[in-house]
């Protein structure tokens, strides 16, 4: 709570400073600052829970949806004989993280929660770090596995099921190849987000 303790408090990660009798150098150079101890624990116990875990599945959510757009562009490779033809347009690519899968990232970070009532984390102290939220093994099976299985699926589906000849007009230019799939994998980043 005084001036001996900004120096420690500019070099934590988080600095917490109480606003006490010695003066406001630490409250004033610190990221939180409290008039009582008390606060403390909401800050630990139910924020700290909340950004641990929100910060997680977003950072896998992330992974996730960008390596499922990626999958569909390396699976489309072995197709057409490595030669670099682009399934979509510069355009829809740059769109894809920062229009169509901003928004669901966005709520995703603000509104998931571990439990359904905050009031649960403080007056049961044991669930906070109960598991870490991010460990290499859920980040290599749920973003980067998940990710890559899943765009090619997103892949093979419009791509099995093109029509190149019949009755009515065929859908088998790469135009659409590459629309179907896009509509497939924002369909499927979006739903995922709803899920959750």
């Amino acid at each position: 709570d005084g001036a001996n303790d900004v120096a420690m408090i500019q070099a934590a990660d988080v600095g917490v400073g109480l606003l006490g009798k010695e003066g406001r150098q630490a409250a004033n150079n610190a990221d939180f600052a409290f008039s009582r101890f008390r606060s403390l624990t909401r800050l630990l116990l139910v924020h700290g829970t909340l950004a641990d875990y929100r910060l997680a599945r977003l950072i896998k959510y992330s992974f996730w949806k960008n390596i499922a757009f990626a999958a569909m562009f390396f699976c489309f490779q072995f197709f057409n004989g490595f030669s670099g033809q682009a399934l979509l347009d510069g355009v829809t690519s740059a769109f894809y993280n920062a229009f169509f899968t901003a928004f669901p990232a966005g709520v995703l970070a603000t509104l998931d929660r571990p439990v359904r009532h905050l009031a649960s984390l403080a007056a049961h102290p044991r669930a906070y770090n109960a598991r870490p939220a991010l460990t290499a093994r859920a980040f290599w099976r749920t973003a980067v596995l998940a990710g890559a299985a899943q765009g090619a699926v997103i892949f093979f589906i419009p791509y099995l099921s093109q029509t190149l000849s019949g009755p009515a007009p065929a859908l088998d230019d790469l135009w659409t190849l590459g629309k179907t799939m896009f509509i497939g994998v924002i369909g499927v980043v979006t739903l995922e987000a709803a899920l959750v």
